[in-house]
């Protein structure tokens, strides 16, 4: 038979985080009640975090930008990045340059996905873009994040929100192809370690927003 472990977090609803101490791993830590947040399972069988729309303090529902670890060997999680404050806003820092200073804004819907050097890669979503707007908006920025160092790198995409999409020709390869901004995307990764990456909820190539897609 196959059975279900309740292995951690509360039997009640709309639990708050306790973060403890960033990047110690401690047995009273944990994530908060949330939904949609960006996951993965690094090379060494832990489980990865960030974000999505949660409960924080007695502000229910806000975006989130919070890095989190669990650790399956000691049943620890670890708050690792990101802010214990909900509606954080991104910071960019420089495209292509690691910086400990970088973080994705807080968002939910994300693609996220790990990488042959076992890297996380995190894609759009719904959130918050490099400006201090209350609004929510898709998103088209690229992250990846390299566990050994702890930094955040913006690969691609951009840093404000609702950018519109750039085809180029069908089937052809191009630097100036762009997937325009977009949450709830199917994706997949390939055994050559591509990503692929369908549809979604996002903006179109004429630029209107909140539209289903397809691509």
């Amino acid at each position: 038979a196959q059975y279900w472990t309740w292995v951690a977090g509360s039997d009640e609803n709309s639990q708050p985080s306790n973060y403890g101490t960033k990047g110690t791993a401690a047995s009273s830590n944990t994530p908060g009640a949330r939904s949609s947040p960006a996951t993965w399972v690094d090379n060494d069988k832990n489980m990865w975090l960030f974000g999505g729309t949660g409960q924080y303090s007695d502000n229910p529902n806000p975006c989130l930008n919070d890095l989190w670890k669990y650790d399956i060997s000691t049943g620890y999680w670890t708050w690792v990045g990101g802010s214990n404050i909900s509606l954080q806003k991104g910071n960019y820092g420089t495209k292509g340059t690691a910086a400990s200073t970088n973080i994705p804004g807080a968002r939910n819907r994300a693609v996220s996905w790990l990488d042959n050097n076992g890297d996380l890669w995190l894609f759009g979503g719904t959130g918050k873009d490099k400006t201090n707007s209350n609004t929510y908006y898709d998103l088209n920025d690229l992250w990846k994040y390299n566990i050994s160092s702890g930094n955040w790198t913006w690969v691609g995409g951009s840093d404000v929100h609702s950018e519109k999409p750039i085809h180029g020709t069908k089937g052809t390869a191009a630097s100036s192809n762009i997937v325009g901004a977009r949450s709830s995307s199917g994706s997949w990764v390939d055994s050559d370690g591509n990503l692929w990456l369908f549809g979604g909820y996002g903006t179109e190539k004429g630029g209107t927003i909140n539209e289903f897609l397809n691509d």
